[in-house]
């Protein structure tokens, strides 16, 4: 959150493009974070169900096989440091993902 107010109300990111993250160090496959997100949001003991769609039903389509965040371009601009870590972002992300639809 905080870097999109910093990109909003500094006419510095007009016509910029900017990546947001956690640290970089936090770099993870994303069959990893499809399992991650599925074990906090299911509870450790259940089996994630992924199901693998094949290229080529997607035309030309090539999937992102990690996530890096490259929040280089934040940092010089804005002395940008993430306050959040991946899991912490996660954690927040689903509390509000439920509270918006009313599940516990």
């Amino acid at each position: 959150m905080k870097a999109i107010i910093l990109c909003v109300n500094d006419d510095r990111s007009n016509h910029q493009i900017f990546n947001t993250g956690s640290d970089p160090a936090e770099e993870i496959a994303i069959i990893d974070l499809a399992k991650k997100i599925w074990k906090m949001v299911n509870g450790d003991g259940s089996e994630a169900l992924i199901s693998y769609i094949p290229y080529s039903d997607f035309g030309k389509y090539e999937d992102v096989m990690r996530r890096v965040p490259d929040i280089s371009k934040l940092k010089s601009f804005f002395d940008f440091k993430s306050n959040w870590s991946l899991e912490q972002g996660l954690i927040k992300t689903i509390t509000w993902q439920r509270e918006s639809i009313g599940k516990d």
